[in-house]
C-alpha cells in the first residue's frame, strides 16, 4: 500500500480490500502508479490498481468500484476490443462507469466505446489536466469523448470560407485548422497528429487555398464552424 500523507490518500496494490475506490487497470507498472498517485490526489479517492482484469476479479467481492479507468494503451485492438472490456467487467463493476485510456482518438473507435456504454474516452494525446477534468466529469455523471470525435461524427465538414462559399475538409484538415486556430506551429501538429512536418504544410497550404486566406491568421479568422 502506498500512502500520502499530505493529504492521507490511500493507494492500494491488488488485492487489499478497501470500498469506494477507483479501479485501475493498467499493465505497466511505472503508468499504474503513475495514474494511481495522480488520481488519487486529484480527486481525494482511495485508488485500487490492478495489472489485467483477471487480477481485479480475484477481490472484486471486497471492493465497491466508483469508477473503472481501463488502459489499452499499448495493446492491439484485436487484443483490446472495447465490447470485451466492457463484457468482463460486468459481473463486477456493480454499476460504476467505465473511462477507457487509449492511444486513439480514432473516431470509429471512440463511437465503439460509448455504443458499448463507457462513459469516458481519453486518448493519450490529451493533456494531464483535461484527462483528470474528464474523469472528474464522469465521476459526477457526465460524459466524456475528445473533441475530435465530434468534429469526425459527422462528415463531410462544411466551413464557412470567404465569399461565404460552403468547402468542405478532410478529417485530417480539419485536425490541422483546428490545430492552426490554436496557434500550434507545424512540429506541435505533426506530433500530435503523428504526421511529418512536409504533410501538415501541405494540409495547411491546401486549407488556406480552400478558404481563400493568405496566411495562417487568415486561415484561422476565416474559418468558422457551421
Amino acid at each position: 500500500m502506498l500512502t500520502n500523507k499530505s493529504n492521507s490518500i490511500s493507494i492500494f496494490e491488488s488485492a487489499t480490500p478497501v470500498a469506494d475506490t477507483i479501479v485501475i487497470i493498467e499493465k505497466l507498472t511505472l503508468i499504474r502508479e503513475c495514474l494511481s498517485r495522480c488520481l488519487g490526489n486529484e480527486t481525494g479517492c482511495p485508488i485500487a490498481a490492478f495489472p489485467d482484469i483477471e487480477s481485479w476479479q480475484e477481490v472484486s467481492q471486497h471492493h465497491h468500484p466508483l469508477l473503472f479507468v481501463v488502459s489499452i494503451i499499448g495493446i492491439s485492438k484485436n487484443d483490446a476490443r472495447i465490447d470485451e472490456v466492457v463484457r468482463r467487467l460486468e459481473p463486477s463493476k456493480n454499476g460504476a462507469p467505465i473511462v477507457i485510456l487509449s492511444d486513439t482518438d480514432d473516431v470509429k473507435e471512440v463511437t465503439e466505446s460509448l455504443r458499448h456504454g463507457v462513459r469516458g474516452h481519453i486518448p493519450t494525446a490529451t493533456g494531464l489536466d483535461v484527462a483528470v477534468k474528464a474523469i472528474q466529469l464522469v465521476l459526477a455523471g457526465g460524459v466524456y469523448a475528445p473533441a475530435s470525435h465530434f468534429w469526425t461524427a459527422q462528415r463531410p465538414f462544411p466551413i464557412v470560407g470567404s465569399g461565404e462559399k460552403q468547402e468542405t475538409f478532410t478529417e485530417r484538415q480539419f485536425a490541422v485548422l483546428d490545430a492552426v486556430r490554436h496557434g500550434k506551429a507545424n512540429k506541435v501538429i505533426a506530433r500530435e497528429l503523428n504526421i511529418s512536418e512536409n504533410t501538415v504544410k501541405v494540409h495547411v497550404r491546401n486549407v488556406m487555398k480552400k478558404l481563400g486566406a493568405k496566411n495562417r491568421m487568415e486561415a484561422a479568422i476565416l474559418s468558422s464552424y457551421s
